[in-house]
């Protein structure tokens, strides 16, 4: 007979602000990060009020709250943490210096190299456990995907903290990889084409500025082709293309398809978007024979795939339109048909 000995939730901020809580408490709380997303909207027009917002589940732990000690604003919710244990997980800093951070029941994820190797290891008062080395985990991609090492290191801690048996943990993590399957929209490579074309759903200046620190990071002889867009501010849009430009060779700039009841939807027109896309982008270097403006997405993403060669990289960060029907136009392409009808 099964049982259940542990529910993970994912609780959105959106959701928070929209609906409340689902529950009144739980042992362990995560906050991954807080960047600039949402701002303006569901009643935060700031920072610290996104912050304050992510807060209010951590503040709903009993035992114990992970936080990104890399991330100054997960670190200032530390005074407000009931939960008798704080864990601080980080890539950048050691275990002594997360220790001078909070005086609380603590412990700590950190990375250590070891003969040349990143391992994860967990301190916790008196022991250690060396967890496991980065490059078993596939969604970290060898330690390219920073935002998955910390992901990863987060989810150890958290199991940790459950008392799940480090056995277990190993297996979970060398096991699960990015895919469609898996993770549809984060992290896909299609590796049968002519080039490599990497889908991801990122779409706010965190998300982007992250992806293109990881295709940074890739071997591609040939060039790097982005597509991608910009919605509900200008502030946004200048900070998206802040967080792409001088990261690739050549810039398709396309409209996000969001749909009209998507929380958040920009309140600029289409081309609007796409004019203050241009102005960004060439204003961080960015020369404009290295930008295409195509509005519809799905045709923003033909284009791509018909102006790639054999060593290129095509990055489609995609919004709602183009990941209901990205597999259909790649398996076009892939088969030599022509692309499906754009979606209505």
């Amino acid at each position: 007979e099964q049982s259940i000995e542990v529910g993970v939730f994912e609780t959105h901020h959106a959701g928070i602000a929209t609906a409340g809580f689902a529950f009144d408490w739980c042992d362990v709380a995560v906050c991954t990060n807080v960047t600039y997303e949402h701002i303006g909207h569901l009643g935060t027009a700031s920072l610290a009020e996104m912050v304050e917002l992510k807060r209010s589940l951590v503040e709903r732990a009993k035992y114990a709250a992970i936080l990104n000690a890399d991330d100054d604003h997960c670190l200032a919710m530390i005074p407000f943490v009931s939960a008798q244990r704080i864990c601080l997980a980080s890539i950048d800093k050691s275990a002594a210096d997360l220790a001078k951070l909070s005086d609380k029941d603590r412990y700590f994820c950190v990375i250590e190299n070891t003969g040349g190797e990143d391992r994860i290891v967990i301190h916790d008062r008196e022991s250690s456990l060396d967890v496991m080395a980065v490059n078993e985990i596939p969604a970290t991609f060898d330690g390219a995907a920073k935002f998955n090492v910390i992901n990863a290191m987060q989810a150890i801690a958290a199991c940790h903290a459950e008392g799940v048996d480090p056995g277990v943990i190993r297996m979970a993590m060398k096991t699960f990889a990015m895919s469609a399957e898996n993770t549809p929209w984060r992290l896909n490579f299609y590796e049968d084409l002519p080039f490599r074309v990497l889908v991801d759903f990122a779409h706010n200046p965190d998300g982007l500025r992250r992806v293109a620190e990881f295709t940074d990071g890739l071997n591609v002889d040939g060039r790097k082709i982005v597509v991608f867009s910009g919605f509900r501010s200008e502030t946004q849009i200048r900070m998206m293309c802040e967080a792409v430009a001088t990261h690739y060779d050549h810039y398709v700039v396309k409209n996000y398809g969001m749909p009209e009841y998507a929380i958040g939807k920009s309140k600029l027109g289409d081309e609007e978007i796409n004019g203050l896309m241009t102005k960004y982008l060439t204003g961080a270097d960015v020369q404009q024979d290295q930008i295409t403006v195509i509005s519809d997405e799905m045709e923003a993403v033909s284009h791509s795939l018909e102006m790639a060669s054999g060593s290129d990289l095509v990055v489609l960060l995609l919004g709602y339109t183009g990941l209901e029907v990205i597999e259909e136009y790649i398996e076009a392409f892939r088969s030599g048909e022509s692309m499906p009808a754009n979606p209505a």
